[in-house]
């Protein structure tokens, strides 16, 4: 029985350590999917706003359609946006996410607009 207490003093905080790294990591995981999540929403709700300017109508409906699918509510969303209003260097990665969005909703806009034009 001296070499199952042996065993267990080296696997005791080799497993300790293990749950606290595979929490850490998680974690970690867990708010670049949010900070992927926003950013998404926050970019299509951004190029809707441009592009649904005259018509805030088809504007609510389009970003209350777009947190619907989501399934997020926009009471999360403001959350999200002021859980770091004092450390706005936390918001770096949003903030890139954001910018590679709209550039790339965008650039897919420019593309088909440029395809259509082709075409008549």
């Amino acid at each position: 029985m001296i070499w199952l207490r042996r065993v267990l003093i080296l696997l005791v905080p080799v497993l300790i350590g293990g749950g606290i790294y595979y929490y850490i990591e998680w974690r970690e995981a867990e708010a670049v999917r949010q900070a992927e999540l926003h950013a998404d929403i926050t970019a299509r709700v951004w190029m809707a706003s441009a592009y649904y300017r005259n018509n805030p109508d088809l504007f609510h409906k389009f970003r209350d359609s777009l947190l619907a699918r989501r399934n997020v509510t926009k009471d999360q969303v403001d959350l999200y946006l002021k859980r770091y209003e004092e450390e706005p260097e936390k918001y770096l990665l949003y903030a890139q996410l954001v910018k590679r969005k709209v550039d790339s909703l965008s650039g897919d806009k420019m593309e088909k607009d440029t395809t259509l034009n082709k075409v008549r």
